[in-house]
């Protein structure tokens, strides 16, 4: 990977541990490595079946799940999702 798109993947997943973080999220730098490998993942099969309102749902879609799952392993009393 080149330098330039290094740099653009550690501010991608810097950007999404601070909203992580900000969200409540226990261990936001472990899951921002997920939500940036979920994005990537979409980015790679756009590439070979481009779908653009179908991968933007799904995208979102999972997101939204994967949220929701970091925000409900959060113990008793740390708030609610």
């Amino acid at each position: 990977m080149g330098a330039g798109r290094a740099r653009r993947a550690r501010s991608f997943e810097e950007v999404a541990r601070r909203t992580l973080a900000a969200e409540g999220v226990e261990r936001p730098e472990e899951a921002a490595r997920a939500f940036v490998a979920l994005a990537d993942g979409f980015a790679l099969a756009r590439m070979a079946r481009p779908e653009p309102q179908a991968d933007r749902r799904a995208l979102v879609e999972g997101m939204s799940a994967l949220l929701v799952g970091y925000l409900a392993s959060r113990g008793p009393g740390e708030g609610t999702p």
